[in-house]
């Protein structure tokens, strides 16, 4: 039987891990934790600003070692940064300790929901959107081996009440 008591949502970038973090872990009573928020103010500061200045190696480190500390954490719903699962081996925690969601979903939805956080989001910086769409297109290719093997994979299209009560019945269920 798998722990319930760690419910990981992965993904790319803008598909909505944190607002359906939220939401599913009030659904649950539960706390929840966005990793990219608690690296950044674990490191008191934003994580582009990380990126620019110590590079993505440092990031990816700072990511593991934020997940071994939630692996710690009871009833807490996390949402993962885009990359977490494809890195250090990290997938594999996750899937050794808690039930993982991948929210799928295409290239061009993402785009057109991540078009004006560019300067939020470190990856995406100064890049023009057909550029962007060529670039996500190939990240998503290259992180799908990861994400699919999450315990259960959702249409990240629909509505966050629809998913609350998807997961649940899934989280029931195992």
């Amino acid at each position: 039987m798998k722990n319930k008591n760690l419910i990981f949502l992965i993904g790319f970038m803008g598909s909505g891990k944190s607002t359906l973090g939220r939401a599913l872990a009030e659904s649950l009573a539960y706390d929840f934790l966005d990793t990219d928020d608690f690296i950044a103010q674990k490191e008191g500061r934003s994580i582009s600003n990380i990126f620019r200045i110590e590079g993505e190696e440092y990031f990816r480190e700072q990511e593991k070692k934020a997940l071994l500390k939630l692996l710690k954490r009871k009833k807490t719903v996390v949402a993962t940064g885009g990359g977490l699962p494809c890195f250090l081996e990290n997938m594999l925690m996750i899937k050794e300790n808690g039930l993982s969601f991948f929210l799928e979903m295409e290239a061009e939805y993402l785009l057109e929901r991540l078009k004006n956080e560019k300067e939020h989001r470190p990856l995406l910086d100064e890049k023009d959107d057909e550029i962007l769409l060529l670039w996500m297109k190939k990240k998503i290719k290259e992180r799908e081996e990861f994400y699919q093997q999450a315990d259960f994979i959702l249409d990240g299209g629909k509505d966050i009440e629809e998913l609350v009560s998807e997961i649940n019945s899934k989280i029931i269920s195992s």
